[in-house]
Parts: structure tokens; sequence; C-alpha cells
């Protein structure tokens, strides 16, 4: 009797990891978090490189891809024909209706969405239970500012009067209403806004702004306020950050 041929994806065990990060549930509050397996993609060239840097290939990168594109349209096609397709033993895309609907006849009188949907084949849902999580950490969206620097440069922690000031950190970018960055007295008293306008550069990671006229030497905290999200979404509540300087009485910029 006549062995069978195994399938390839019974052969390949490899012994890989994944991060998952936390975050919070903001869908259903309560304090809850809720975790996503930090993943990277690989596209079609991606894979065709590995094949042809792992395994002995005839073929060259070329014909590969030439391959997998007559296969993506010939799927495509069935689907678009209404079939199911096996894709090469991975899981089965197939049709199913979007959501449900409620009618008061037989036969209703609007119709359905269709939408895609995918099955995993027994062979990729056991490879995927021989992931490992390796590294479990809850993801950190506050605003942190790292340095605060001024040119010309001077002593650390300073920064001199109307000179140009450099903030490096994490989600620092200023956006939303009431947000800015402050120059707030350490002796107590009204803090001094930075105009909207004066703020040259606003990413993420990086602010470049000039000590305004009206601040005057003395102990402060730099805080920049934001309501910044990486989505780039308005978040409700209001985040800050903020680091401890020294405005000197030097004037480093012309007047």
């Amino acid at each position: 009797m006549p062995r069978r041929k195994p399938d390839i994806l019974e052969v390949i065990e490899p012994q890989y990891y994944v991060d998952v990060v936390l975050s919070e549930d903001r869908l259903n509050g309560s304090g809850r978090l809720v975790g996503k397996v930090n993943e990277r993609t690989a596209n079609i060239r991606n894979i065709i490189a590995d094949i042809k840097k792992d395994r002995k290939c005839i073929m060259s990168e070329d014909t590969l891809f030439y391959a997998a594109q007559v296969l993506g349209a010939a799927y495509f096609e069935r689907l678009r024909r209404g079939f199911a397709v096996d894709i090469l033993g991975l899981g089965k895309l197939y049709h199913a209706l979007d959501g449900t609907f409620v009618s008061d006849h037989d036969v209703p009188s609007k119709r359905p969405k269709i939408v895609p949907r995918f099955t995993p084949s027994k062979a990729v849902a056991a490879g995927c239970e021989k992931l490992k999580c390796r590294n479990l950490y809850k993801s950190d969206v506050s605003p942190r500012i790292c340095a605060v620097e001024g040119l010309p440069r001077g002593a650390d922690g300073e920064v001199a009067a109307q000179s140009l000031v450099m903030v490096s950190g994490s989600n620092i970018k200023v956006a939303g209403e009431g947000a800015g960055v402050f120059f707030v007295p350490k002796a107590g008293g009204e803090a001094v806004a930075i105009p909207p306008e004066k703020i040259w550069k606003n990413f993420p990671r990086s602010l470049e702004f000039c000590v305004p006229d009206d601040v005057t030497p003395g102990a402060y905290d730099l805080e920049v306020r934001t309501r910044w999200s990486r989505s780039d979404r308005v978040k409700k509540e209001m985040c800050c950050a903020s680091a401890e300087i020294v405005v000197t009485g030097k004037r480093r910029m012309a007047e």
C-alpha cells in the first residue's frame, strides 16, 4: 500500500513567539484591559524571498511572484462567482450574511448584505496553538517628556530667555481643546502659554518653540497638555507631561 504523502503543513513546526500588548477597554470601561497580538504582516514578496533563501527552489523570484498573482486572480474569480475557496490548505474563504435581519413576510423585501469570512484549517489552528506569548506588557499612551534642550546649548535643565527650545519624548503632540505648552512658575503664579502659531514643530516625539518674551528668569515646570492619541483622534480626557527647567536671564537671540 503506497504511503500517504505528508501535508507540508504537518511537517513544518516552527517554534516562534509573539508579543501581546494590553490596553484599556474604552468601549466597556470599568478599568478592564484588552489584549492584542503585536505582529508583523508578511507580503508575498517577503515570503518569496524567504523561499529562495531557505529552500532549494529552481524557480526564479519573478516566476514565483507571477504564479502567486495567477493563483490570486483565480481565487478571486471563484469567490466572485459564489464559490467557497480553499486557500492552499490554510483555510476556507467563503461568503456569509452580514448580521441578522427580520421580516414579516416569507420573502424579505430587503436583501441581506454578503460579506467574506475565513475559517482556518485544522493544521493552521494546531500550528497557532504552538505559538507562545513571549512578552506581555501594557501599552503606555500617556505623554512623556524625555529631554528639554535650548539652543544655543547651555547647562542641563537650563534654557535662555527668548531662545529656541527642543522637547523630545513620546505622545507629546499638542492637539485638542485646551491643549498647549505652558511655563508654570515653581514659586506660584499664572502659567504662561506658548501661542499655537509659535509652536513651529509639533510631532508625537518632538516639539520646537521659543521661550515667550513674558517668561521671566526663574524655575519652571514645562507642561505639555494634550488630548492627542496615536489614532489621531482627540481624546476626551486631558493628559499632561512635565519637566523641570530653569530659564536664565541671558538672551541668546536678537531682538
